[in-house]
């Protein structure tokens, strides 16, 4: 891969990881109606603790990547999270793992 590739591949990583920020946002008011809703208390519960687990996940691909790109390892894992909204319309073919 050229300097170029890299780049461009860094690109696209951190729009998708902007992108999978945004939908954790919106989850996250979702889990937090839930858990004021008495029926749904335990599915708003286990919601919240998977928005945390993911944007941990997304912190620590960010924080590791240093600046310095991201390494294959860390752009499969950002792709893998961002399989969960594909049918999303704002989610793009580019991000496919």
């Amino acid at each position: 891969m050229t300097v170029g590739d890299l780049l461009a591949e860094a690109e696209v990583i951190e729009a998708l990881v902007l992108f999978l920020r945004a939908r954790l946002d919106e989850a996250e008011g979702w889990a937090y109606d839930a858990r004021h809703d008495y029926y749904h208390d335990d599915c708003g519960r286990r919601l919240s603790t998977d928005i945390q687990v993911k944007r941990r996940i997304l912190d620590l691909v960010t924080y590791a990547s240093g600046g310095d790109g991201y390494t294959e390892a860390y752009r499969d894992v950002v792709r893998l999270l961002g399989m969960e909204y594909a049918e999303h319309p704002d989610y793009r073919e580019e991000w496919r793992p």
